[in-house]
């Protein structure tokens, strides 16, 4: 009995080491995003801007906010690297207590993400949402400040975390 539990033990340790001396790794595990240098980014919503503007300096990439999608130079025109649009916050009543206030609200935050430049452009749509329970009694200044405030900056976060994501895989 003994040698079969050896024998599975020692398999194992033969397939661990066959398979991480080729190279294999799980997904998601020790993958960093092959980013540029700096990027130049445009958004029509200032938080998802500044969102962005934040993950790539945290991801050591230099950061250009640009006022406009387009620009021109010498009468050639320049489009920002990342470029976000439609971009869209929403905050919905979902669940109701039996006095017909809101108890339940769902916040989301959805956007079109362009890259690249003329016919190599590529567009992805990024949507994020949470639900969040409020207390329904509670007036300005209350702890549902707090939670609202923080619920957008982590859609906001999320949604630049996911463009961060596609990017990483561009070739």
């Amino acid at each position: 009995m003994n040698l079969s539990k050896l024998s599975t033990g020692i398999l194992s340790m033969v397939l661990i080491l066959g398979l991480s001396a080729c190279g294999y790794q799980l997904r998601g595990s020790g993958h960093q995003a092959q980013l540029p240098d700096s990027l130049s980014i445009y958004a029509d919503d200032q938080q998802l801007a500044d969102a962005m503007a934040k993950a790539l300096s945290m991801a050591q990439v230099n950061v250009v906010i640009k006022t406009q999608a387009v620009s021109t130079d010498e009468g050639t025109a320049i489009s920002a690297d990342l470029r976000f649009s439609n971009t869209k916050a929403e905050r919905k009543a979902v669940i109701y207590d039996t006095n017909g206030e809101a108890t339940h609200w769902r916040y989301s935050v959805s956007t079109s993400l362009l890259l690249g430049q003329g016919e190599d452009s590529k567009s992805f749509t990024l949507q994020e949402y949470q639900q969040v329970a409020l207390n329904a009694d509670a007036g300005a200044g209350s702890a549902n400040d707090v939670i609202i405030t923080t619920t957008w900056q982590q859609l906001y976060t999320a949604l630049a975390q996911g463009a961060i994501n596609i990017l990483g895989r561009q070739p």
